[in-house]
C-alpha cells in the first residue's frame, strides 16, 4: 500500500468514508490544490485502502473531451452500464442516451439515473468512484456527479473528487497544501538515493513549497556535483519535468496580451498595480490579467499581483523567449527611468536582474 508523507488526517478521512460504505452509508469528498501536491496519490490511496472488497470505478478528465457532453460519465460507468436495465425505464433510457449517443435529455431522469445505478451496484458490494480532474469533465458529466454526490451518504458508495479549482458544489471538501518541514523531510528520504545536506534541501523546497511532485523532480534532475555541494543547488524546476511542462501549457493559453502582463510581474515581483497600469499601456488594459486570474496563476495581493504557485513565477519568466524577456526589462527600465525623472517613486527599486533571480523560484503566495 501505497505511504504518503504528511497526509495522515486526509488517509484518516478516506478511512471513514470507507468504513462507512461498508456499513450502508457512504459519502463523498473534493479534494483540491495546486497540481502536484497529491491528489491522484490519494485517490490511489484510497483504491489501496478499499482493495478487492470494493468496485472501485475510475476515471480522468482530460482537456479535449471537456466538450464532449457525458464523456466522463462514459468513461466511469461503462464497465457497469449493464446494470442500467435494473432501473426505472425513464432512467435507463436516459442513460444509455447518454451513455451511446451523449444526448441524456433534461430534467432530473440522467442525476437520478447515476445514483440509481451506483446505489445498484453497489448492492453486491460498496462502490468507490473516483474522478480525477473533475474540472477538466464535460459540464454535464459534472453536474450529474454532483447530484449524485449529494445523495450517496445513505448509500454504500464513495464519490471521491479532485481538482486544481471549483469541483462539484455542496461537495464537502479538502484543500490541500505544501507538506511540512518534516514531511518534506521523510519525502527526500524516500526519494534520494543519499542523504541530502541539510542546505541542499532547503533550497529544494524554497523551490517545492512542500509540493510532493516538484521535490521529486528537483531531486531527480541532482547532479552529482550538486549533491556533493560542488555546485550551486537548482534555481528552478527542470525544465523537461512534469511540473514545468503543465505550468508551461496553462501560460500558452492565455491570450498574448496577459502574457505579456504575466512575464513583467515575473521579471518584477515588486512591481505594484499602479506601474502595472503604466506598463500595460497603450497595448492593453489591467483587465488584461482577468485570464490569468481566472486560470489560477495570479491572485491580487494588496497593491500588487502575486502568483498562486511559487514555481509559476520561473516558467513564466524562463519559459519566454530572450527577445520578450528583453522587452521585458527594457519596458520595466523605461518605467524607472520615467519614475525617478518625476520624482514619482518606482514599484520599489527593482526591474531588472533582481526581478529575474527571484523568478528563480524564490517568493510568491501559496
Amino acid at each position: 500500500m501505497p505511504m504518503l508523507r504528511g497526509r495522515a488526517r486526509e488517509e484518516a478521512v478516506l478511512v471513514r468514508l470507507l468504513d462507512g460504505a461498508r456499513s450502508g452509508s457512504g459519502g463523498a469528498l473534493l479534494l483540491s490544490g495546486a497540481p502536484g501536491v497529491g491528489k491522484t496519490a490519494l485517490l490511489d490511496l484510497a483504491a489501496a485502502l478499499a482493495g478487492p472488497a470494493f468496485l472501485v470505478l475510475r476515471v480522468s478528465g482530460v482537456e479535449p473531451e471537456s466538450r464532449l457532453p457525458y464523456a466522463g460519465l462514459h468513461g466511469l460507468l461503462r464497465p457497469v452500464a449493464a446494470a442500467a436495465s435494473a432501473l426505472p425505464e425513464a432512467q435507463a433510457r436516459a442513460l444509455t442516451q447518454a451513455l451511446e449517443s451523449g444526448s441524456g435529455g433534461g430534467g432530473l431522469a440522467l442525476p437520478a439515473a447515476v445514483l440509481g445505478l451506483l446505489a445498484a451496484v453497489a448492492a453486491d458490494r460498496p462502490v468507490l468512484a473516483c474522478v480525477d480532474d473533475v474540472d477538466r469533465l464535460d459540464r454535464e458529466s459534472r453536474e450529474a456527479l454532483a447530484f449524485a454526490a449529494r445523495r450517496v451518504p445513505g448509500e454504500p458508495v464513495v464519490l471521491l473528487f479532485a481538482a486544481r479549482d471549483g469541483g462539484p458544489d455542496g461537495v464537502p471538501a479538502r484543500a490541500l497544501g505544501g507538506l511540512d518541514e518534516a514531511a518534506v523531510r521523510e519525502l527526500a528520504g524516500d526519494l534520494a538515493t543519499v542523504r541530502l545536506p541539510e542546505d541542499l534541501l532547503a533550497a529544494l523546497d524554497q523551490i517545492a513549497r512542500g509540493n510532493p511532485q516538484a521535490l521529486g523532480e528537483l531531486i531527480g534532475a541532482l547532479t552529482p556535483d550538486q549533491l556533493a555541494g560542488l555546485a550551486a543547488p537548482p534555481a528552478t524546476l527542470p525544465r523537461g519535468g512534469r511540473l514545468w511542462r503543465e505550468h508551461a501549457a496553462r501560460l500558452a493559453a492565455l491570450p498574448a496580451d496577459a502574457r505579456r502582463l504575466v512575464l513583467l510581474i515575473a521579471a518584477d515581483p515588486g512591481l505594484d498595480v499602479a506601474t502595472l497600469i503604466e506598463a500595460a499601456r497603450p497595448a492593453c488594459a489591467l483587465a488584461t490579467l482577468e485570464p490569468a486570474e481566472r486560470a489560477g496563476i495570479l491572485h491580487s495581493a494588496g497593491d500588487r499581483y502575486d502568483f498562486r504557485e511559487p514555481a509559476m513565477r520561473a516558467v513564466a519568466y524562463f519559459d519566454a523567449s530572450l527577445s520578450e524577456r528583453r522587452r521585458a526589462h527594457r519596458r520595466l527600465a523605461h518605467l524607472l527611468d520615467a519614475a525617478q525623472a518625476t520624482g514619482r517613486p518606482d514599484a520599489d527599486g527593482r526591474t531588472d536582474t533582481d526581478g529575474a533571480a527571484d523568478a528563480g523560484g524564490r517568493g510568491g503566495a501559496e
